[in-house]
């Protein structure tokens, strides 16, 4: 130990040689030294840039040199010790980043703030290759054993490519943050990712975990479970069939035909080859399991059945439904026992404790219920996630329970002693929705998998994640883990299974509980995660005409806010005063009364703050007043994307808020519930308690705003005059909201404090439009409660994300030309809209 001094100016880059005896060192002042480390002695220093800072050094493994990236994006190749000069190779227009030598030390790759990854044949000084990224990048490693390189970059890009022939290998990730360093162990086996945000990211990588990958579907594996001895696994697919594989065999699955029963869950039946599968037309059947054929129908749910779970020492069958109802089968006579309507929306998952003495439910409506078994009384409510509980699971000795939510989050409920309404720990990290959780056999980890494309481990004491087990290209949608807990069964969009053996390196994990009280709650740093979408794998067809992005890339959130800061007026925190103010007004409940100094209050926040939930509340409470259903609609779907600051406002709590916003909509702007044939009413209450019906024109309803839209308009601040749309005929409405999203998706750049809003009378240039009427509902794509993902790009534009109303189906106003459709990743169709026609289109 010691401390090495000798730089005048701050040191920017260290670098120790292979065998350990000598570091280097740069510093901002374009200054290089080399050090003994027996001697803890200086052995040379060196100016290498007369302007500049030093910002990469490498040591060749191979021979005695040091490899210098500048400031300038020069590379500078010296000798060691003497750091005498021997080549310099320029192609890089900014600083370079990172830069290593490979393992025979005959190529050397570097990356720049450029964007650039080059590969060199650096005694020849010759390019290799030059691949040109969208963001600079930060940092770069070679794989240990294989042609491969790890690259990071300022956007959150995480890619695996090949050192010689320039392909991206795997994209591991795409984080918010940017990676500032990757690295892989000393076996290659592991990759390392740390985030600006001060994040560490430990990723599986190779096949240290990998045992075997299981093809045969043809479409998405939606369900997996493992037989009780661990040797067979059984998987359910949207292809209708229901396939058996036998772990330790190469031969092909056993494959079950299903008909027109469209699974949604299969599980194996204790102790026994046969199975049990829940499906879309409402019924359970149990199978046996060597010829394939019914032994049992159990019919009494009313819509989709989504989940089933046996009982541990009991011949009984959990099922939970669409219809909110729960209901217990005898396996033996195929009788029910015990049914309950349970939840206030559809029942999305379920699970029994290990003693069998209780179950939990949850689903759309965000609760989790706690039962007792057989009884069927509820033992207590617990409520927490903000969007929809997708999975839950019940430690080993029961004292536990997790659950997985459509809002990216796990939570861990403590059940010993007295039950906490609170969570005992939230584990962050995933970045979309989280489709499972298990416990590992001792119960000590937890092991969760999501759509961002990660299968994530957590410590479940500390709530600390281990490591990343798999990092997929598209959505992970299964899961299972072997009841011997050595095996992890894992699904993607890809009709792939993985079986991965669960990791024996980890060292001793603490206890379950430990010492925390059943109040405490313990928040991790939050983990920038993937901007994945249920539209899967991003390596999507491109073998069309005018696919190639436009040459003005869009700017950075960072940018626009810096654009958008006031010209003139100071910053202050007088916002704060009028949240403060807007909070005590929606607390008393007199909306009749207090509308106009909301409505002005909601304005001005808005301006400042375009995310502010409360904000739109009050918009929306005014737009029902006015009868403004044009306003009313956009402003419901732009509340997706804003938050409730609970620091200012307590007027009523997040989940209360959620609920009135989605009810909202669907009751009024989702057609399916015409289309599924029934009669939409709708009244409205106005401050004279008079009560009168409301007829909303079609143009109101058929009005859809892209998703990236959306979220630039509540993200920087005066992307969006609201004024310039409130109480406006409706062809003027869609003339003025068809150019604002053209203005905003196209430039990206907000108004000026000093624009004053449009006019009412004002009128707008006329956009020719058609009708588009799209169907969904046989696309092989992830659905999430009969709303199916899809993206939309007109000639010349850029690719827009929309959702289905909730079976599936779509009918939108677009402005007429020509589009190309967009499906879990893949461009299915091209299409031209002749302005005021109607085009129908299926998806399959």
């Amino acid at each position: 130990k010691g401390i090495l001094r000798g730089h005048l100016g701050p040191v920017s880059r260290v670098a120790l040689n292979i065998g350990g005896e000598i570091l280097a060192s740069g510093s901002l002042d374009g200054t290089v030294f080399l050090w003994n480390m027996k001697e803890n002695e200086m052995l040379k220093s060196a100016k290498l840039f007369s302007k500049g800072s030093i910002k990469s050094l490498a040591f060749n493994s191979q021979e005695d040199i040091l490899a210098v990236g500048g400031e300038d994006g020069s590379l500078q190749f010296r000798s060691v010790p003497e750091l005498e000069l021997i080549s310099t190779l320029s192609a890089h227009k900014s600083s370079v980043a990172a830069g290593e030598f490979n393992t025979r030390g005959d190529i050397f790759v570097s990356g720049s703030k450029d964007g650039k990854l080059i590969v060199w044949d650096w005694k020849n000084k010759k390019q290799l290759s030059a691949t040109k990224f969208e963001d600079a990048v930060t940092d770069l490693k070679i794989h240990p054993k294989r042609e491969e390189i790890a690259v990071g970059t300022a956007g959150g890009n995480f890619e695996i490519w090949s050192l010689l022939e320039a392909e991206q290998l795997q994209n591991i990730n795409k984080f918010e943050a940017a990676l500032t360093q990757v690295a892989f162990d000393n076996n290659g086996q592991r990759i390392i990712s740390a985030l600006e945000n001060g994040s560490v990211h430990i990723w599986e990588y190779s096949t240290s975990l990998h045992l075997k990958t299981l093809s045969g579907h043809e479409r998405p594996v939606e369900s997996l479970d493992f037989s009780f001895d661990s040797k067979r696994l059984i998987s359910s697919a949207a292809d209708k069939s229901v396939r058996v594989w036998e772990l330790g065999s190469s031969e092909a699955p056993e494959k079950f035909e299903m008909g027109t029963h469209r699974v949604l869950a299969v599980r194996f039946v204790p102790g026994s080859e046969n199975f049990s599968t829940a499906g879309i037309d409402s019924s359970v059947i149990i199978w046996d399991g060597k010829d394939g054929n019914p032994i049992r129908e159990l019919k009494f749910h009313q819509g989709k059945v989504n989940a089933l779970s046996f009982h541990p020492h009991e011949p009984v069958l959990l099922s939970v439904g669409s219809d909110k109802q729960w209901a217990f089968w005898n396996l033996d006579s195929g009788k029910l026992i015990h049914s309950h309507r349970g939840h206030a929306s559809q029942i999305l998952t379920s699970s029994i404790s290990p003693d069998g003495n209780s179950f939990a439910t949850a689903g759309s409506d965000l609760s989790i219920i706690l039962w007792k078994y057989p009884e069927g009384e509820p033992i207590i409510k617990l409520k927490g996630h903000e969007k929809a509980v997708t999975t839950l699971a019940f430690s080993p000795d029961g004292k536990m329970l997790a659950s997985g939510s459509q809002d990216n989050q796990i939570f861990l409920w403590k059940l010993e002693e007295e039950i906490s309404k609170t969570p005992l720990r939230k584990l962050e990290g995933h970045g979309f929705i989280i489709n499972k959780v298990m416990f590992s056999k001792d119960g000590k980890a937890l092991i969760s998998i999501s759509k961002d494309k990660t299968a994530r481990l957590w410590e479940v004491k500390s709530g600390k994640m281990l490591r990343i087990l798999h990092g997929d290209s598209t959505a992970l949608v299964a899961a299972a883990l072997s009841s011997n807990g050595k095996l992890i069964a894992l699904s993607n969009l890809r009709k792939q299974i993985f079986i991965l053996k669960f990791p024996n390196d980890i060292e001793e994990l603490q206890d379950t509980l430990g010492d925390l009280s059943p109040g405490d709650v313990v928040n991790l740093d939050e983990a920038e995660s993937s901007e994945s979408t249920a539209n899967g794998s991003e390596n999507f067809v491109k073998d069309l005409a005018d696919l190639s992005e436009k040459e003005g890339q869009p700017m950075t959130a960072e940018e626009l806010l810096a654009y958008s800061a006031p010209e003139i007026e100071k910053l202050s925190t007088d916002h704060i005063q009028k949240q403060k103010r807007l909070n005590q007004l929606l607390k008393s409940k007199n909306t009749c009364f207090n509308i106009a100094e909301m409505e002005k209050l909601a304005l001005q926040i808005l301006r400042r703050i375009p995310n502010d939930l409360a904000a739109y509340h009050t918009l929306i409470k005014s737009s029902i007043l006015k009868k403004d259903f044009l306003s009313m609609g956009l402003l419901l779907k732009a509340v997706d994307f804003a938050e409730l600051e609970t620091e200012h406002y307590d007027y009523i709590s997040i989940l209360e808020i959620r609920n009135i916003f989605d009810n909202l909509y669907f009751d009024v702007f989702d057609q399916s519930f015409e289309r599924n044939g029934n009669n939409q009413e709708i009244k409205l209450s106005n401050c004279n308690g008079e009560t009168k019906p409301v007829l909303l024109g079609k143009i109101v309803r058929n009005l859809r705003y892209p998703d990236e839209f959306l979220k630039k308009i509540t993200s920087v601040p005066r992307m969006f005059e609201l004024r310039d749309f409130m109480e406006l005929a409706q062809g003027e409405f869609r003339n003025r909201m068809f150019a604002e999203i053209k203005r905003v998706m196209d430039l990206g750049t907000p108004h000026l404090a000093s624009r004053l809003p449009m006019a009412r009378g004002e009128q707008v240039k006329s956009i020719p439009v058609g009708i588009l009427k799209l169907n969904l509902e046989k696309a092989q794509t992830i659905k999430n409660e009969g709303m199916t993902a899809f993206g939309l790009r007109k000639e010349g534009g850029q690719w827009q994300s929309y959702h289905s109303d909730q079976d599936n189906k779509v009918v939108m106003e677009l402005p007429a030309g020509a589009y190309y459709l967009k499906v879990a990743g893949v461009i299915r169709k091209t299409f031209v809209l002749v302005a005021g026609t109607q085009i129908n289109l299926s998806v399959e």
